[in-house]
């Protein structure tokens, strides 16, 4: 990241990688929170 971090355009082309990076890795980490919620929670009521 630092390579392209030259001037100011490139510290908001870092920052925008930043967040979108940061915005996947949370979307992710909720899918799996309500995936373990399922298994341990849902499955259980059924059987």
């Amino acid at each position: 990241m630092v390579a392209f971090a030259g001037g100011a355009q490139g510290v908001d082309g870092v920052k925008f990688l930043a967040a979108a990076g940061g915005a996947m890795v949370l979307f992710i980490f909720v899918l799996q929170v309500i995936s373990a919620f399922k298994v341990f929670f849902c499955d259980k009521i059924i059987d």
